[in-house]
């Protein structure tokens, strides 16, 4: 295995190298990644940072763009509401944690996706279990113990209320955050709307050709759509009121 050094840690600063990791660390990557450039390799697991390289291609990415989005968004208001726990920022989380979190904003913004805070909760709960953490009175990343490993129900309103803000963040960002350019849920769906709106105009034009056909027999000069009716319906109770 190589062992030479190549570079500081681009989180820490400590100088490593593929096989050697700072006092309290282990190297994130082994011999497989020889041909990555020294900038990207020099990375320890004691940071639980990737690579560069395969940073920026996460950031760029729509999906981690929502899931950062999401993250800041209800830590914000927990810092705003000055809830108990003020979690860290996004990027400086640690690697596991990220890539579970992004598969669940993966899901949250397909058909799959809940607005049930309770079973969201639940969930997360399972997350942190299968990472290692577990319950304790004082949330703890390096013990891996965090107060909120109860109940949804056992939540302060506080948690319960950061629970809730991430539901609806995670739809802001369903709607709102997306690829440069393409057209947002509304949008598409006020597209639907306005074409079948058009649609069931174009059949109320023929069923009212139709009868006017009937009406009016021969006479083409008679030609009625859905907006002149109105007029013509009153028109002809004008005519009646006057014979009556």
């Amino acid at each position: 295995m190589e062992t030479s050094k190549i570079g500081e840690c681009a989180h820490c600063g400590q100088t490593v190298g593929v096989g050697e990791a700072p006092e309290g660390g282990e190297l994130e990557y082994e011999a497989r990644c020889h041909d990555w450039p020294p900038a990207c390799r020099a990375v320890c697991r004691g940071c639980t940072m990737e690579p560069l390289h395969v940073r920026e291609e996460k950031v760029m990415s729509l999906n981690y763009r929502r899931a950062k989005f999401v993250y800041e968004g209800t830590r914000i208001a927990a810092a705003a509401a000055e809830a108990p726990i003020v979690p860290e920022p996004y990027d400086d989380r640690e690697l596991a944690f990220r890539e579970q979190f992004e598969k669940v904003i993966e899901k949250q913004m397909g058909p799959g996706r809940s607005s049930n805070a309770a079973a969201l909760h639940q969930d997360w709960m399972k997350a942190y279990e299968k990472m290692g953490w577990v319950y304790g009175e004082v949330r703890d990343p390096e013990a891996k113990t965090h107060p909120d490993m109860v109940s949804y129900y056992k939540l302060g309103h506080l948690e319960r209320d950061k629970d809730a803000v991430f539901v609806a963040l995670c739809e802001i960002a369903r709607k709102w955050v997306h690829e440069p350019g393409a057209p947002c849920d509304d949008q598409q769906e006020l597209e639907k709307r306005v074409a079948a709106l058009e649609a069931e105009r174009a059949e109320w034009n023929t069923t009212i050709q139709a009868i006017s056909a009937v009406v009016y027999p021969g006479d083409r000069r008679v030609t009625f759509d859905a907006e002149s009716i109105v007029r013509e319906v009153k028109r002809l109770r004008d005519v009646r009121g006057s014979v009556s």
